[in-house]
């Protein structure tokens, strides 16, 4: 349901407090080379969970 919404590949965080920032990735090493979050707008998504669901038996 992600697929042609727009959904942008996500490979980790940035954190920021008090003026300091890290990164903080995903552990990817022993996962399938496509693994990644993604960051999407929900009412896309809905669209397309409901879309779905409503093929299904």
């Amino acid at each position: 349901c992600v697929q042609e919404i727009d959904a942008q590949h996500v490979f980790g965080y940035a954190l920021f407090k008090d003026g300091k920032d890290t990164k903080v990735s995903y552990p990817l090493e022993k996962y399938h080379v496509d693994v990644a979050g993604r960051s999407f707008h929900h009412g896309r998504f809905i669209q397309r969970l409901r879309k779905k669901a409503s093929s299904l038996p």
